[in-house]
């Protein structure tokens, strides 16, 4: 049966946002990666983003734990390209950190990286699915 918090968007739409924040945050370091390199590891990071949006909207309107799992998988797909870009030097690995830094213990208001964030709320629905069965 599909979370009705989900059915109305509440969840996903959260979601669905902080990806696209953290495509709108990733523009301008994937437009100063090398022009060789720009159609190879550029444009794979930039569909994998795509990629991660549709998965959003898939599991928010659809509820099923399987697009969830998948929304999940590509949450790390997501991750390990950004790492990979980071070790190769195409993207800055401060970026790569600031986008993936948990938060700051001695400030309640701060909440991580944009990516953390992310990976936080995603890994948490795909736990609830998970205990549901």
């Amino acid at each position: 049966m599909p979370d009705p918090a989900t059915r109305q968007g509440g969840r996903g739409l959260k979601l669905q946002q902080k990806a696209e924040e953290l495509y709108l945050e990733l523009a301008g370091p994937i437009q100063r990666i090398p022009r060789s390199h720009r159609y190879r590891a550029a444009a794979d990071l930039e569909a994998q983003l795509r990629e991660l949006i549709d998965r959003i909207i898939e599991a928010a309107s659809s509820g099923q734990p399987s697009k969830v799992y998948r929304l999940y998988e590509q949450v790390r797909k997501v991750e390990w390209r950004l790492a990979m870009l980071a070790r190769q030097g195409l993207i800055r690995p401060q970026v790569a950190g600031r986008l993936s830094r948990p938060p700051a213990e001695d400030d309640d208001r701060d909440r991580g990286g944009t990516f953390y964030e992310l990976k936080a709320m995603v890994g948490a629905w795909r736990e609830r699915v998970k205990q549901r069965g």
